[in-house]
Formats: C-alpha cells, sequence, structure tokens
C-alpha cells in the first residue's frame, strides 16, 4: 500500500478526484489520514509548520499515483492560514475536504502547567481548527458540497488526570464541531469530530492497554475516509469514539 499498517486496498474508490487538505499532516494520525484519502483517489495538501515534516509524506502522496502540495503552516496564525488555503485553492482549485488533525499535547498535572502551554494548547488545537474552517468554509457553502473532520479525543468526552489542557482543548472542538453542524445544517455541507482513545493514562502519558498494539491510527484512518465520502452525508455533527483495536 505506501500506507502506515494497512494492508489491503479497497476494492471501490470513495474519494475520487477530491482535494483534501490535512492539517499535521507530516506525522502520526495526520499522515495516516493524508495517505489513506489518496489510497481511496485524492489529491491531497499536506500543512504543518515546517516542510521538513510534511515533505516526505508528500513524497508518499505522489508514490500512490496522486497529486500533493505540502504547505509549510502555522495553524495558529491568521495570516499563514490564509496564505496556506490560498495556494490551496490556486494548485488545485478547491478544498473538498477539511482535517483538523494538527494538535500540541502537554502531560502535566495542572499546578505546573504553565501559562505559556495552556495558550499553545488552545492556540493550535482550538484556534487553528477554527482558523483552517473559517477558511475554507465559505467555498465549500458556495459549492454546497464539504466536509470537515476534526480529530478530537476520548479526552474532549471526559477529563483525563495530567492532561488537563489537552481535554480543554478538545471539548472546545467537540463544542465547535456541534455548534458549526447546526449553524449550516441546511447545507450539504458535514461537519464531525473523530475521538480517538487515550488509554492507560494514569499517572503519566498514554499506554497501549495490554495486549493491544500501538497501530491504532489506519483504524482512525479508515474513519475518516468514511466521514469524507458520499456514503456518510448524512452524517454532521457527530462525535465519534474510535478504539484502539486489539
Amino acid at each position: 500500500m505506501g500506507w502506515g499498517d494497512h494492508g489491503q486496498r479497497r476494492t471501490t474508490i470513495q474519494l475520487k478526484d477530491k482535494i483534501a487538505l490535512v492539517t499535521g499532516g507530516g506525522r502520526g494520525i495526520g499522515r495516516h489520514i493524508a495517505l489513506a484519502m489518496a489510497s481511496e483517489g485524492a489529491d491531497v495538501v499536506i500543512v504543518a509548520r515546517t516542510e521538513r515534516e510534511i515533505k516526505p509524506a508528500a513524497d508518499e502522496v505522489i508514490a500512490l499515483g496522486r497529486r500533493a502540495l505540502a504547505i509549510p503552516t502555522d495553524v495558529s496564525d491568521e495570516a499563514s492560514v490564509a496564505a496556506c488555503v490560498a495556494a490551496a485553492e490556486r494548485a488545485f482549485g478547491r478544498v473538498d475536504i477539511l482535517v483538523n488533525s494538527a494538535s500540541v499535547t502537554y502531560i502535566e498535572p495542572l499546578v505546573s502547567t504553565s501559562s505559556e502551554h495552556w495558550r499553545r494548547t488552545m492556540d493550535v488545537n482550538v484556534t487553528g481548527a477554527f482558523l483552517m474552517t473559517r477558511a475554507v468554509l465559505t467555498g465549500m457553502l458556495r459549492r454546497n458540497e464539504g466536509r470537515v473532520i476534526m480529530i478530537a479525543s476520548t479526552a474532549g468526552l471526559e477529563g483525563v488526570p495530567n492532561f488537563a489542557a489537552f481535554s480543554a482543548s478538545k471539548f472546545a472542538v467537540i463544542g465547535l464541531t456541534r455548534a458549526l453542524a447546526k449553524e449550516i445544517e441546511e447545507s450539504a455541507v458535514t461537519v464531525n469530530a473523530l475521538c480517538p482513545a487515550l488509554v492507560g493514562t494514569k499517572g503519566g502519558a498514554p499506554k497501549p492497554a495490554r495486549g493491544r498494539k500501538t497501530k491504532p491510527t489506519s483504524d482512525i484512518a479508515d474513519v475518516a475516509v468514511f466521514l469524507a465520502s458520499e456514503a456518510a452525508r448524512a452524517v454532521t455533527g457527530a462525535a465519534i469514539e474510535v478504539s484502539w483495536r486489539t
């Protein structure tokens, strides 16, 4: 396949000739989603802070036979986001699918959380999603077609110890998802959130539960592909939990 942990190619192409923009697309969940969408026929704009992060992922998209554009962008900066979306639209004409996957996490008790860490978490995780969504939404609404997918977390559905800033940011992302879905419910643009599970977080960093493998990102990518597809046209305002799979 050439992308992540997936071993089998689907028999149908779900995103033929769609244009996807994926923030945080150089690694982790964002990279897997970018490559999964390319595998399903999409051309992909891959966004992260530095070209070093995103160029290898763009090269992988091209190896899958699709077009790729790597745009270094600070999603927390309004001017940087505007320039990114303008460049994507010049290159491909439009953005059909937006995946807000850019995220930062600081694992620390609230009493040890600096104002700098708190602001950075909110700037990237919440403001970044807002700025990117606002930048592409006008075009989607004008065409009456589009998919916005927020990468949230189960930490945004229930608080997680030592992840206060991250949890708060993901609660906000889910709130943004649900509010916007209702705001534009008369259109054919859908807005949904994916909530990957955090497991084994007690006292520190997430660890895989006993007997589980640390290979969940391709499963998350599968759900993202579904939400981006025509099959999910009636799904909007959802916060979908995606658990680690054995």
